[in-house]
């Protein structure tokens, strides 16, 4: 795992509770996360029994619970500080992911890249000329014709009417 995600809540603020009211303590969280960090941490907030209400406020870089009371305030502080330790290693294996991820789409990249090479070199043996040589419109390098179903058809036809005019 990488190291620790930096994202921290700070000092909370007694305050009303944006949805529905009642009193509640709003959590700053800093730096301001992005935003699959705050999915996260609606989970794992949202599972957490003493957060009651929690209410993310992303843009605000905050989020918000129902303060239950003198003696549960240490109870939500500890709960919050747990969800952003939990939320901080999801993001840790995010980072991780994505990283991997990164790495396997370039060897891949560099891989298609060798595989696109080397059909390109069969296909350049194969026709080694991509222009063709003055009467030989449809050669293929090879001294022999195209022989195409249209191709074979048209040659056909050319040798029979120059059977039937000779």
């Amino acid at each position: 795992m990488t190291t620790q995600a930096p994202f921290r809540a700070e000092k909370p603020v007694f305050t009303t509770h944006p949805a529905g009211g009642g009193d509640a303590l709003v959590f700053p969280i800093s730096p301001p996360p992005p935003p699959w960090w705050w999915r996260s941490m609606r989970n794992h907030a949202g599972a957490d029994p003493a957060l009651i209400r929690p209410w993310d406020q992303a843009r605000e870089s905050r989020i918000a619970v129902i303060c239950p009371g003198l003696g549960a305030v240490t109870e939500v502080i500890d709960a919050i500080d747990a969800a952003v330790r939990e939320t901080n290693q999801d993001y840790d294996r995010e980072l991780d992911r994505r990283r991997g991820a990164s790495e396997r789409l370039k060897t891949g990249e560099a891989e298609r890249a060798r595989y696109l090479s080397d059909v390109r070199h069969a296909i350049d043996e194969r026709y080694p000329s991509q222009t063709p040589a003055s009467g030989e419109a449809h050669s293929n390098g090879n001294g022999r014709s195209a022989t195409t179903p249209a191709a074979a058809r048209i040659k056909d036809n050319l040798e029979v009417l120059e059977d039937r005019s000779g």
